[in-house]
């Protein structure tokens, strides 16, 4: 009887380790794997739609807005930070260019040729993107400065392991970053493991966002699709569809667009526009 009921106590510690191991396996982590000097390459495209709500004293004129806007560039890591992350990037836009439509007229914007080779930087929990070799027109930085900001993708991964259909939060700093807000007011943003196997995870991420920007005041509601490849320790992209809602500042007037970035992300190798001797004589900080 006591050797029958030893038996059954072991089956019970076997069946419990076994449970326990399929738990652990269950788990991922997705996390990027940086080193200085890694290279990639980023495909970018926007598309966006809505209305402009001009006012005029009393009276509010609705005008129709859309832009599209695409960009190519090689990216290398010059500087990591001690989570991991990217801190500092060179960037040479091979292709940078938008087309924004108000009312039926259309203004183009592209980057001159020296302006090309860029910097990123992440100060103080925002990023900082210049030309280190002369300064960009207000039209240049908007349409190099103000894209969806790819230093802050790997902020949406989980800090730590996760099973499948977790939930985590992203930190304030890059919900602010990757909305391309000024200031954050508030966020109910939340990251979800959604599926995942040995070489592709998917990450949904939804809520709403409410923000400054311009001096005025942004509601958003977000909707987007991180894809994160664990055999390879990278994220190689996301779907972002943001539907905001802009009241009428000092600068801007108010409006209403839906508007969806599309990121890829390649390893194809070194690019002779990033090599070593072009880098190495990057200034540190944007005032050098």
């Amino acid at each position: 009887m006591a050797k029958r009921h030893k038996l059954a106590v072991l089956s019970v510690v076997v069946l419990v380790l076994m449970v326990t191991g399929v738990q652990a396996a269950d788990k991922f982590h997705l996390k990027e794997k940086l080193a200085v000097g890694d290279q990639w390459q980023i495909a970018l495209e926007l598309k966006l739609a809505g209305d402009l709500l001009v006012r005029s004293g009393d009276k509010i004129t609705t005008l129709n807005l859309s832009a599209v806007a695409r960009h190519q560039f090689p990216e290398r890591a010059l500087d990591i930070d001690a989570e991991g992350k990217l801190a500092r990037v060179a960037r040479h836009y091979d292709v940078a260019q938008a087309s924004i439509t108000v009312h039926g007229a259309t203004t183009h914007r592209t980057l001159r040729p020296e302006r090309r080779l860029q910097v990123a930087q992440v100060i103080r929990a925002e990023t900082v993107t210049y030309a280190p070799y002369g300064p960009l027109t207000r039209e240049e930085h908007e349409l190099t400065g103000q894209h969806l900001d790819t230093l802050a993708i790997a902020g949406l991964l989980p800090r730590d392991e996760v099973e499948l259909g977790e939930t985590w939060e992203p930190t304030p700093a890059t919900v602010q970053a990757i909305c391309g807000l000024d200031g954050l007011i508030s966020h109910e943003l939340k990251c979800k493991l959604a599926k995942a196997d040995a070489t592709r995870a998917l990450i949904s991420i939804s809520g709403p966002v409410v923000g400054i920007t311009g001096g005025s005041e942004v509601t958003i509601e977000v909707a987007a699709e991180l894809v994160f490849d664990p055999s390879t320790e990278h994220w190689v992209s996301l779907d972002w569809k943001q539907k905001e809602e802009r009241t009428h500042g000092p600068v801007s007037p108010a409006s209403k667009t839906e508007g969806t970035t599309t990121v890829r992300r390649t390893f194809p190798g070194k690019a002779e526009t990033l090599a070593d001797g072009i880098v190495n004589n990057l200034p540190a900080t944007p005032d050098e």
